[in-house]
């Protein structure tokens, strides 16, 4: 028992109990050392402080991205005066939505463009919602929506332009008013797809703290003439650019810094890395008090917009993560600022963050080590399905297979099932207006839901009625020499 020696207490307690100075000189020396390390017991139960339970972590998600919108709306709040309305396939109109959503305290939620889905409207009179937003032009959410609303009784207004640049520019002037001590500016521009829009979905993160900053929209190389209309009109003194020099060049530093803004630039090596720079700089302006984290695939455009405006609304960070495992950037920043969560919401289904992605985030949140990802079990081989297939003399049948099997190895690596939740839809990418628009949803309600055939025969179609023929897929067909 040389274990207790060394503890002062326990040597005091031991001392008082020999036979010259204690009632108790009768206790055998064994019954002395059993005395001591229970004291010592009851010590340590004193003294140790209790461990901080591990904050819970929840997956919302509906069927589609409207379920998941919605499911979002509940998770933060039973009542709100305002929602914000855009289309569903059309997230560009809501880049800056994390700013909207702040300061207003209302849900992103979303509709089709000439119809006011059922649970969209239930959701609408569950908060009890007065004013509704629409965030786009009538191309986006149409004149029926607004009508749908109307009919309602809810207070409809419009926020939008010619382009996102201009929504955004309107969304800010007349949700803020000057002087801004900053305003965020993120990539707004569509000609890649993959990171026209991670930058400014982080951006929600600093549009939750105590003093909401609106977001703007800026090309790669030139700030746009309504962006700078904003910046002028909201008085803005800092502008904080979100993403390195890949995405947003030193050229627009250039341009504000000449038109007299003080600029200051946060980024990373990735969206990721960025993401979590974003929620630091958040993280330090609310102090100490305990924050809800959302986490959404930095593969999904959707997700981690509508995932950012809930962010905002709960005063959150928003963390994007790579959909194989939580490493990097997120998973140090989580540890760094452990303590810090009370709360940790995963955007989406698991085709976007997994089951394995949750427990991931629940253990490193907890304090625990991420867990390694099992190796996949092989498939099953597959039943042979019958074949289907095309009429050779079909009209509509104006490019070669061949033709089509390359677009979609350059589209999606050739596969046609594939659906990866950042809105485009198996071997050739449709999005889902597209599909519908050129009849594919006489097949199958989404593209990856169809076999190939079905989905050659429905982008012949798009090919035929789309403006820019081969330019429904810019990046692949130039690559293939196509149009």
């Amino acid at each position: 028992m040389d274990d207790f020696h060394g503890w002062p207490g326990t040597n005091l307690f031991m001392r008082n109990l020999t036979p010259t100075s204690s009632p108790f000189h009768a206790l055998t020396p064994l019954a002395v050392v059993v005395a001591a390390f229970l004291t010592a017991l009851l010590v340590l139960s004193v003294a140790a402080p209790a461990a901080a339970a591990a904050p819970p972590v929840e997956r919302f998600h509906g069927d589609d991205r409207v379920g998941t919108a919605i499911e979002l709306s509940r998770a933060v709040s039973d009542d709100a005066d305002h929602a914000l309305l855009t289309h569903v396939d059309v997230y560009p109109d809501a880049l800056g939505a994390g700013s909207m959503a702040a300061s207003l305290d209302a849900p992103l939620l979303l509709t089709e463009r000439d119809e006011l889905l059922d649970d969209v409207s239930a959701e609408l009179d569950r908060l009890d919602v007065g004013t509704v937003y629409i965030l786009g032009g009538p191309t986006v959410v149409g004149y029926d929506v607004h009508a749908d609303l109307q009919r309602e009784s809810y207070v409809v207004r419009r926020l939008s332009g010619d382009n996102r640049f201009e929504t955004a520019s309107a969304a800010a002037q007349h949700l803020f008013e000057g002087p801004q001590e900053q305003a965020l500016l993120a990539l707004g521009e569509k000609g890649d797809r993959e990171i026209g829009w991670p930058d400014a979905a982080a951006a929600a993160s600093l549009a939750g703290v105590s003093e909401p900053a609106p977001t703007l929209l800026t090309r790669r190389a030139e700030v746009p003439a309504a962006t700078l209309d904003a910046l002028d009109a909201l008085e803005v003194d800092t502008v904080r650019v979100l993403g390195g020099q890949r995405v947003i060049s030193s050229e627009v530093v250039t341009q504000l810094e000449d038109d007299g803004y003080n600029v200051e630039r946060t980024f990373g090596t990735s969206r990721y890395v960025t993401a979590a720079q974003v929620a630091g700089e958040a993280l330090a302006r609310n102090g100490e008090e305990p924050m809800p984290a959302v986490f959404a695939a930095g593969t999904s455009a959707v997700d981690s917009v509508t995932g950012g405006s809930a962010a905002a609304r709960l005063g959150g960070s928003l963390l994007l993560l790579r959909q194989d495992a939580l490493s990097g950037a997120p998973k140090d920043f989580l540890r760094e600022h452990s303590g810090r969560w009370d709360r940790g919401l995963v955007v989406g289904g698991t085709s976007g963050l997994d089951a394995f992605m949750l427990d991931s985030v629940s253990a490193v949140l907890a304090g625990d080590p991420a867990p390694e990802r099992p190796e996949p079990e092989p498939d099953p081989e597959p039943e042979p399905e019958p074949e289907q297939t095309v009429a050779t003399d079909d009209p509509n049948r104006r490019v070669s297979d061949s033709t089509w099997d390359a677009l979609a190895q350059c589209e999606s690596n050739g596969n046609w099932q594939i659906n990866t939740g950042n809105g485009y839809y198996g071997g050739l990418q449709f999005n889902k207006s597209s599909w519908d628009w050129a009849g594919g949803n006489q097949y199958a309600a989404y593209p990856h839901q169809a076999s190939r055939e079905q989905q050659i025969l429905t982008a012949e179609r798009l090919l035929q009625i789309h403006p820019a023929g081969w330019g429904a897929w810019p990046a692949c067909s130039s690559k293939l020499g196509l149009g």
